[in-house]
């Protein structure tokens, strides 16, 4: 499943957040990320990332959570949200 992380840090921390992130902190096995983007004027990152274990999203936000906080969302391809919404209402 899809889902996307926007995690926001503290801009006082930015520092550290890439010093870790340039040492190859990765994600935890059993995640895919699919891109990332960083707004370092709004302290924040965006991730889309896939996984079938919600067990890993623990534990990818615990990693960070020294530096900030992550909302992690669902997300599903418009396309397919149709699809099944149209069978629903058959």
């Amino acid at each position: 499943m899809l889902f996307m992380a926007i995690f926001n840090f503290d801009p006082e921390k930015r520092e550290v957040l890439v010093k870790r992130r340039l040492e190859g902190n990765r994600s935890p096995e059993g995640i895919k990320i699919v891109g990332e983007w960083i707004d370092f004027a709004g302290g924040r990152v965006f991730r889309v990332f896939e996984t079938s274990e919600t067990a890993h999203l623990a534990v990818a936000a615990y990693a960070w959570s020294d530096l900030g906080y992550a909302e992690v969302i669902p997300i599903i391809k418009t396309k397919d949200a149709l699809r099944i919404l149209k069978m629903l209402g058959d």
